[in-house]
């Protein structure tokens, strides 16, 4: 009979398992980062609505997709270290102690709420610029009717 860490199949239950947690807790690290630096994006596109700045909120809009590109990479290369941990990329962050039988290290607890708190950070600064931006286009579009109205009077 073979034990977890004898699998062959790459899930393990013992330092396989823990070196591949120090890659997704890396991982995890790294996709924090992008989401702070996502969330930055966000700001300053804000200020260039707020600035009337064309050319920064262009700008912005394409600094937002490549980041975001780079994200979903990320949670690829996420889901593929689950798989190397667990053999399903389907396991959610929060269930991987009880389907892993060993306690997570700080590190990697920390690291996994850091990752939760940017994504519910930044899916609330996603709906404040989509507002923000829908307004802006409303106002923008309110202005073109009336220029139109008085030249036609």
């Amino acid at each position: 009979m073979q034990s977890r860490g004898e699998h062959g199949d790459g899930r393990s239950g013992g330092g396989v398992a823990e070196s591949r947690l120090g890659e997704l807790e890396s991982a995890l690290s790294e996709e924090r980062v992008l989401m702070e630096d996502l969330g930055q994006v966000l700001l300053r596109q804000r200020a260039a609505v707020a600035a009337d700045d064309p050319e920064v909120v262009e700008a912005t809009g394409h600094a937002i997709s490549r980041t975001l590109l780079t994200l979903e990479e990320a949670r690829r290369r996420r889901a593929a270290l689950i798989t190397l941990v667990m053999g399903n990329p389907g396991i959610a962050l929060e269930d991987l102690q009880p389907h892993l039988g060993i306690p997570l290290s700080a590190g990697f607890m920390e690291a996994r709420a850091q990752v939760r708190r940017a994504g519910e950070a930044i899916a609330a600064d996603m709906a404040i610029n989509q507002d923000v931006l829908s307004r802006a286009l409303e106002a923008g579009e309110a202005f073109r009717q009336q220029l139109f109205s008085e030249a036609a009077q």
